[in-house]
Order: C-alpha cells, then structure tokens, then sequence
C-alpha cells in the first residue's frame, strides 16, 4: 500500500487528525498486521465492531468505528491505556472508500475498471495476466467485487503499481456510481447487458442505467470500452462524452463470418492443423494467437480484453501472448474429468444470458471431443415478474442448441424443463434420506427440489463420453453437486476453493 500521512488519512476518513501515518488498512483482525488501521466493518451476519479489542491486541495503529454502534458491547469504548486511537465517523464504509481513494489519487497506476451482466469475472481474471506486460498488476481477487472488496482492492497499490484491475458488481442503482467515483479510472469496461437483479432495478433499461454508471468516475482522457452488437450501451458511453473504443467477436468455426464495425475484433477459427486460434485486430496491427481453452464466452472475454488492453496503452500482442499463463476464478467454467465423463463447473452464478451462452459452448464443446451435450441448471434468482418465462426460454434454448439430456434442480427450474418441451414432470417422494427421490419422466430431462434429491439419479442418466454443465444461482449451492458427482463418478472431490469470499458473495 501506498503510505498515506496522518493529515491524508485524515482528510479521507474525516476527522481532525490521526496520531500515525497510514501504511496498511484492514477489516479482518485474522489477517490484520501490526501498525495497520482497522476498519469496523458492520454486516448483515457480522460485526467488525465486535473486534475492536482484538484489532488493538494485534498491534492495530488505529481503529475506524462507527457513530451509535457499540464496541464489544460497550457504547464508550475507548481503547486501553492510550495504545491506539478510536476514531469516530457517521459511516465506516464511506471512510474506507476514502482511504482507497487516497491511495488511489497517491497512485501513478492505470486503472481499468469492468463491469457487465455477464463474462466480467473472467474479463478481469484474463487481464490480470495480459496488463503484466506493462508492469506489477493489481486486481480484484476473488468476488471482492462490491463496496468493500473495490476499496480493499485499491488499498493494494504499491509505488510500483503499473496497472490495477478492478471488478464492480452491483445489487441496485447507484451502487457502480459509488465504486467508480472511488477508483477513478482510465479505462471503463462492459461487457455486456443482460436481464440480471431485474427485482432491483426493475428493467432491462434499469441494468443499463446500473452499469452505464461506471463512466461516471473516468478521467479526463479517460476510455469507455463497450460491445458494438448492444447500441444502447455503446449509446450510453458516447452520451457521457468521452472516447469509445468497441469490440466484436465472432466464433467462425462454422466457416467465415463478416464481423459488425468495430476497433477490435475477433474471430475464433480451426487453423489448419484443426487446432483453435483467435484472429484479432486493432487499429494499426494484428495477430493469430492459440487459444487455450475453448468456451466461445471465455473467447470473446479474450477480445473484451484485448480492446481494454488497447485503451490502456498496452501493446495489445504482447498481451495477447500472455493467455496460456491466465488462471481463472474457480467455479466458472472449469473441466473436471472424471471416469470418462466431463463435468464442466460454471456453478458460481446464473442469469439468463450467461446460461444461454454457457449451454451454447456446452453443445460445441461436446460436439467438438465427441460427446453427449448433458445439462444440469439450477433455477437463477432476482429476475423479477418474468422469472418463470425467462427459465421457459432457457429450456426451450437447451433444446434447440442440441442439448440431450436436461436435468432442473429448484423449484423454479420445473419452468426450464417444462420450456425444454416436456410436460410436468411428477415427482415421486423417496424414504426422505440425500438421494432417495425418484424423478419419473422422460429419458431426456430430470428435476428435483434439491441437487441432493437429484444426485443417484443423475448419475445413473449418465456414462462415459458425456460433458455435463452444471450452472445455477449462487443459492442452490450447486458446487456442492459438483463434487459430489466427481466423488460419485469415481475421483476425489476438488478443492472448493471458497476461501476469501466476502459476506454477501460478489454481485453482479
């Protein structure tokens, strides 16, 4: 972290003075080092106030606590024997944006910021590699996507920061607007607008207005990076005044595609050793580049990222050649094999356009290895009155993508099996333990309440040469289905990986 002085920490935090120079902020006493300031943070299933006392202990230099919330219980709380300083502001939150706003301003970094109703996690994730070309990169790690993981995120610059990548998620209006006042970027990247917390904003034109915010916080000289394929936000970016850099992406595996007007472009295509190369270009170059991995949505993440690189100032080649040292978060798309079978786990979130692109990569891919195109989807939250149509159109896509077999876990995906083209399936309750329900239907779809009611019978639905997507809502927990079936299929489970992920999980 860049160090701030007592009177800059002071002004971020607002209060008249700090006793010591800020060289590290926490939130968390489990990872807190001696002589940094910690931050009280109140949530809904915590209290950082509650470890006030544990902060000092650890050497904390100070704590941040919140007007009206008592300390450990105590509304007077005022540290023991004079060791550390308490200071008291009206929202503790609101101070540690300012601290990262400070450090930020302190900062000689560029920084890109993204956001997105699909594919941002794995845009950040790719440029978190590809903006090492121009030097130390810091970004979002995690889901620590919201109005406590952006500052924390900022908090990590250091004097020799040459990039920062930062993902912002939202859960209603106004929420972009705060981050991005905050960060302040360069770059402003979406990738794309899709019907996502539609119980929050209300419309699709409410998702726009949400994450049209971002170019609210840009620089003067400051670049907004946007899909030429969705006017309305291409429209936005320009209404803000600053300069648009757009990207188009085709997957022309199928034989040759004429691409939309765009700076940058990409086409995915089967070389002539049939092996899978993007086709990229930006004003003044191009390049062919191995693609690592073959989701169509991860590839036109590539070029997403490609056009940030290019409004960055970063030489977009030498980026480009930097996609076989990318590492993913997990739970977004990753391949497990496992007795012959291909469990492709993309269990983190679900919202309508993300599981259409991630069935329509299913069916290639499968098409592709020469397997069995399986789906197993979790119902997906937030969607407003028309949630039930919208699980209806993601069956009915399943279906006319070529999936063969369509499983629903949750009550709501009786609607994306009934849209797959079946009728109501009856279901016939078991003995009442994990896996006893039986689902009586069709050899071609399944559902249950519960991935645990689900779980033998899915297994018994499929073999060897098949690739299943498991995708769902953060709240079915349709990770858990995950490592159950690798345990079922005859391999030890993988890791989780859920360590670091912040109350409230990331936001979209």
């Amino acid at each position: 972290m860049i160090e701030l002085s007592p009177s800059q920490a002071a002004l971020a935090i607002g209060v008249p003075a700090l006793s010591a120079a800020v060289t590290g902020v926490s939130t968390d006493t489990r990872t807190l080092c001696p002589g940094d300031l910690f931050v009280a943070i109140k949530g809904e299933n915590y209290d950082g106030h509650q470890f006030v006392p544990a902060a000092l202990a650890a050497g904390a230099s100070g704590v941040v606590v919140q007007l009206g919330i008592a300390i450990a219980g105590n509304m007077d709380y005022e540290g023991p024997g004079g060791q550390a300083q308490v200071y008291r502001v009206p929202d503790t939150r609101a101070a540690l944006a300012g601290l990262a706003r400070q450090v930020r301003l302190a900062s000689g970094a560029t920084v890109i910021a993204i956001t997105g109703s699909v594919g941002k996690t794995s845009t950040k994730d790719l440029l978190r590699s590809m903006a090492e070309v121009g030097g130390p990169v810091v970004g979002t790690a995690a889901n620590q996507n919201n109005e406590i993981g952006v500052p924390l995120t900022l908090l990590e610059i250091s004097d020799d920061t040459a990039v920062v990548v930062v993902e912002m998620g939202m859960r209603g209006a106004g929420q972009i607007r705060g981050l991005t006042l905050t960060a302040e970027p360069d770059v402003a990247v979406v990738t794309g607008i899709a019907p996502v917390h539609l119980e929050a904003v209300g419309s699709l034109a409410g998702v726009l207005a949400a994450k049209a915010e971002i170019f609210e916080g840009l620089r003067p000289g400051g670049v907004a990076v946007v899909p030429t394929d969705q006017e309305a936000i291409v429209a936005a970016a320009r209404d803000s005044g600053v300069r648009v850099v757009r990207f188009a992406f085709a997957d022309g595996r199928g034989g040759d595609l004429v691409l939309p007007e765009a700076e940058v472009r990409g086409v995915a295509r089967r070389n002539g050793k049939g092996l899978l190369v993007l086709e990229v270009e930006w004003p003044g170059g191009s390049g062919v580049v191995p693609v690592p991995f073959t989701g169509a949505h991860r590839i036109r993440n590539v070029v997403t990222a490609a056009a940030a690189c290019y409004a960055a100032g970063l030489p977009v080649g030498d980026c480009l050649d930097r996609l076989p040292d990318v590492s993913f978060t997990p739970l977004r798309g990753e391949d497990v094999q496992v007795g012959g079978v291909m469990v492709r786990d993309d269990s983190y979130n679900a919202n309508p356009a993300a599981v259409r692109l991630a069935l329509d990569d299913l069916v290639v891919a499968a098409a592709d290895t020469g397997r069995r195109p399986v789906a197993v989807l979790g119902d997906m939250l937030e969607l407003g009155p028309e949630t039930r149509s919208y699980h209806r159109e993601v069956g009915a896509h399943a279906r006319s993508v070529g999936v063969s077999l369509l499983w629903g876990i949750g009550p709501l995906s009786r609607e994306t099996v009934e849209g797959y083209g079946r009728e109501p399936l009856e279901v016939v309750e078991g003995n009442g333990s994990a896996g006893e329900a039986q689902v009586e239907g069709w050899p071609d779809t399944g559902w249950a309440s519960t991935w645990e009611e689900a779980l033998e019978r899915l297994v018994a639905s499929v073999g060897p040469d098949d690739m299943i997507l498991v995708k769902g809502s953060r709240v079915i927990k349709l990770d858990g289905l995950v490592r159950a079936l690798v345990r079922r299929l005859g391999e030890s489970a993988p890791d989780p990986r859920r360590e670091g992920l912040q109350e409230g999980g990331a936001v979209a």
